[in-house]
């Protein structure tokens, strides 16, 4: 395959996921209960767009499915009555074959998905039922491999050379009607270009009436083709236009377009800008030979002399376009046209644009650098000695421009997470339908954004975790009814900024978690004593170990043991954490905690001794210093002091690093809250160097186990200091019991 293919191969798979996903949350809001009409034309036109792109790439199996089913759907918009729940659950089952039969063609992967057959042979079922006729098992389909194989039968030949007639031209000919309605100063540009050895091109443009539906845009080949030499004439082929009352705006009603151009550009290159824009019968080129300009435009007869000729022609080509008339527009009012098109479309993509997500993460990096070096030169020692008051407004100028810079580089990876939860209404449906419970879920601040490559690792974690919710946490319908619940469970996903973190939590009103259970399984399986004591975040904990499970049997759900483990190792990878809270017959609630972006933090400079570090500023509620009586020991407890009525415990970060320095007095030290979701907490630290923007770079996997430590990052002074992870470092205040 070559690069220009295989990028549009790419797109082709990102927009078929993209539509897919679309299809989930249309197919769910029908559900819900809206009205059903626009948003199976919705539906229709998705399906309609995997169709021709399907085919185009010789996706056979996805065609013939998705072929099959956007009958269906065409049926159901002319008769809706026929969209009832039957075909809703055959739709939600055909849209997760769809997804499933696009994998398997992306990956060249033999055979077909499970349900594909039958599901293919349910919408026939419909489809034969609704038009009266007997309906004939299909065999099933074949192995990709052979379907390309296979070969049309002489019958059906026949039968496409006669659409094929009817829609394009076999064998081109000029058309002379065309030809001799052309401006006589068309001739001359035509005439003059032709002496100057350029080419001269007749393309036949032929459009189909779901020509929308595809989701073409015809000025968007005016654009390529005028891009590409100089558009001459055009002719334009219309059926009876409709008055505005009878207009469908879903058909088109121009059958050809005729276009003269010429051009520099060799055939294949005109050839080109049809490729992937246009149907095979769609386009004719024809490039003009020797012959036929000397015969049309370079020896052109006396008009006497070809008199006769003309009506004769005339009369051939009038009995040929009886349905249709060309309607022929100057070259001047189409180029005006098209700026107009292009303008609009202009202005419509301006809202939006492609990019692929390794260009935005190399300039990601690529802006780090600047901050880098931008840190270098404002705190450069030699820049601030020469005391130049322009050099240094410049200084302050350029730290702005670098600063504002990297926030717009930033947001550029922040997306809302509501798409990622959007997904999950069908995971909870199907999970619904599956265990036989009533749920109703609830988003909350499905508008806040997270970091692009979190989105991406997300979606697993969260389907696991709304699928445990329902299966596991919810009580099924009769129970909760007996226990003066609501027979329908509730689950509420919500994400929200807290400190310097993003939590996403999923919450369910059920029936808890039982800690003495899980305590008895983590003893069977020898995860713990049986004298151990423990609390119950210590227990939960031990859901997140390998093939742990509390189910009784296993299920299309759960009970394999595959389950939360994956769910945390996919979170610490982000960096992030799981925590479980649950209250027995109350309910439960899983938070999936992390940082707020991967890549560049706000940071406070600090330092003890000659060793420097970084603590994110998002997580710094105040630094202030104290004297040394203002501190309370408690034997055995540690340190406190009494911040603004709140007694908080105090940790020295020399003694948490384990650093060999000379601590300075209590009256020359700055102490340091930081804000934690468990609560704030005090850090002391010998002083404050400043507040930079810093590049995260990774320790590598030898130095993981530091739990204090989140990375490192080079300063503007060129050293390298290290970024404290408040998270491990609040955990230090858990183990010593000192809350």
């Amino acid at each position: 395959m070559d690069d220009k293919r295989a990028r549009i191969l790419q797109v082709f798979i990102e927009e078929a996921h993209e539509i897919v996903d679309e299809l989930d949350i249309l197919m769910m809001r029908i559900e819900e209960g809206e009205d059903p009409s626009s948003l199976i034309s919705e539906i229709f036109r998705g399906v309609h767009t995997l169709k021709g792109s399907a085919n185009s790439f010789g996706f056979s199996r996805l065609g013939e499915f998705v072929h099959h089913f956007e009958d269906l759907l065409d049926e159901c918009r002319d008769n809706i009555e026929l969209f009832d729940k039957n075909t809703i659950e055959l739709s939600f089952e055909s849209i997760t074959i769809i997804g499933n039969v696009l994998e398997y063609e992306i990956n060249d992967i033999n055979g077909l998905p499970d349900g594909y057959n039958e599901a293919l042979e349910q919408i026939k079922n419909k489809l034969d039922l609704k038009n009266g006729n007997k309906t004939i098992p299909s065999e099933n389909i074949k192995q990709n491999k052979d379907i390309e194989q296979s070969e049309d039968t002489e019958e059906e030949k026949a039968d496409m050379n006669v659409i094929v007639e009817n829609m394009t031209f076999q064998d081109f000919e000029c058309n002379k009607k065309e030809l001799k309605s052309l401006q006589k100063d068309s001739c001359e540009v035509i005439k003059k270009a032709i002496e100057d050895n350029k080419y001269l091109y007749n393309i036949q443009m032929i459009f189909d009436d779901d020509l929308y539906f595809r989701g073409h845009n015809q000025s968007v080949l005016f654009k390529l083709i005028n891009q590409a030499g100089t558009i001459i004439e055009t002719m334009w082929y219309y059926k009876k236009v409709p008055t505005l009352d009878f207009l469908d705006s879903e058909k088109n009603i121009i059958k050809k377009i005729s276009l003269y151009i010429i051009s520099d550009e060799t055939t294949d290159m005109i050839e080109d800008i049809f490729e992937f824009t246009a149907d095979e019968h769609e386009a004719k080129i024809h490039c003009f030979s020797k012959d036929e300009n000397d015969k049309y435009f370079l020896n052109i007869k006396n008009e006497d002399e070809d008199k006769d000729e003309d009506k004769i022609e005339d009369s051939k080509e009038t009995e040929k376009e009886t349905e249709t008339k060309p309607k022929k527009k100057d070259d001047k009012k189409l180029k005006k046209e098209i700026q107009n098109a292009t303008k609009e479309i202009k202005k419509q993509a301006s809202s939006f644009i492609r990019i692929e997500s390794q260009k935005v993460d190399e300039l990601f990096d690529s802006v780090g650098e600047l901050v880098i070096a931008q840190s270098y030169i404002h705190q450069n020692e030699k820049i601030k000695a020469l005391g130049d008051q322009e050099i240094n407004q410049n200084v302050e100028a350029l730290a702005k421009s670098t600063k504002l810079i990297q926030s717009k580089v930033m947001s550029l990876r922040m997306v809302a997470i509501k798409d990622t939860f959007f997904k999950m209404k069908r995971v909870a449906r199907d999970t619904a339908k599956k265990t036989g419970k009533e749920i109703n879920l609830v988003f909350s601040g499905e508008e806040t954004e997270i970091d692009k490559t979190m989105i991406d690792a997300l979606s697993d974690p969260l389907i696991h975790m709304v699928r445990n919710a329902i299966d596991h946490g919810l009580e099924k319908n009769e129970d909760r009814e007996g226990l003066g619940k609501d027979k329908i469970g509730q689950i509420l996903m919500s994400a929200y900024h807290k400190g310097g973190s993003i939590v996403i939590e999923i919450k369910d009103d059920g029936k808890g978690i039982d800690s003495k259970k899980i305590f008895e399984k983590a003893v069977q399986r020898g995860l713990c004593s049986e004298d151990a004591i423990l609390d119950n975040k210590e227990i939960f904990d031990f859901l997140f170990n390998a093939g742990f499970s509390m189910a009784k049997e296993i299920s299309d759900v759960s009970g394999r043991g595959v389950g939360l483990d994956v769910v945390k190792n996919s979170i610490e990878e982000l960096k992030g954490k799981v925590e479980i809270d649950s209250t027995l017959g109350v309910g439960t609630s899983f938070k999936i905690i992390l940082p707020l972006t991967l890549a560049i933090i706000d940071g406070m400079i600090v330092n003890v001794g000659d060793e420097i570090f970084i603590i994110p500023t998002l997580s710094v509620v105040e630094s202030f210093r104290a004297k040394k009586d203002e501190i309370n020991h408690i034997q055995d407890k540690g340190e406190f002091f009494n911040f603004r009525g709140e007694i908080l415990p105090v940790l020295h970060l020399d003694k948490l690093m384990k650093l060999d320095c000379e601590q300075k007095n209590f009256s020359e030290s700055t102490l340091i809250c930081l804000e934690h979701e468990k609560g704030k907490f005090i850090l002391r630290v010998d002083g404050l160097l400043g507040r930079q923007q810093v590049v995260v770079k990774t320790l590598g996997k030898f130095l993981t186990f530091i739990k204090e430590i989140a990375g490192g990052a080079i300063l503007g002074s060129g050293e390298i200091a290290l970024i404290l992870n408040i998270e491990g470092i609040r955990a230090d205040i858990d183990m010593e019991g000192i809350e």
